[in-house]
């Protein structure tokens, strides 16, 4: 379960890293749809797919300037979105995931984690 929680923590500042180091770079269309697409899906849009092929009527429609605005406001909604924290069923999956991928002669290691979780 642990690793599970590690896991989830990590993803989590990894994202924000990653926020934190592309922020001077240059706006694309690409990064702008994935952003559009993750804010629908926030807001409770049935289709992941509501932005994709964005791409081109972004990089058509905004010039640079432009699309290095809208990436920050964007990212703005992003970072400010409350984080619910780690998601117990992420944790579970990853744990199952980790367990099922063990050889068999490796029963000891796996009762040893059952132990710790």
């Amino acid at each position: 379960m642990r690793q599970g929680y590690v896991r989830e923590l990590q993803q989590r500042l990894d994202w924000l890293r990653h926020c934190e180091q592309t922020k001077n770079d240059p706006a694309d269309g690409l990064s702008i749809e994935c952003q559009l697409g993750r804010i629908a899906l926030y807001a409770g849009a049935k289709s992941p797919n509501l932005f994709y092929g964005s791409v081109n009527t972004i990089n058509r429609n905004f010039p640079p300037e432009q699309k290095q605005v809208l990436r920050e406001l964007l990212r703005k909604i992003e970072l400010d979105r409350p984080w619910r924290g780690v998601s117990m069923l992420k944790a579970y999956e990853y744990r199952d995931k980790f367990r099922g991928s063990m050889p068999e002669g490796c029963r000891c290691i796996q009762q040893a984690r059952q132990a710790l979780d």
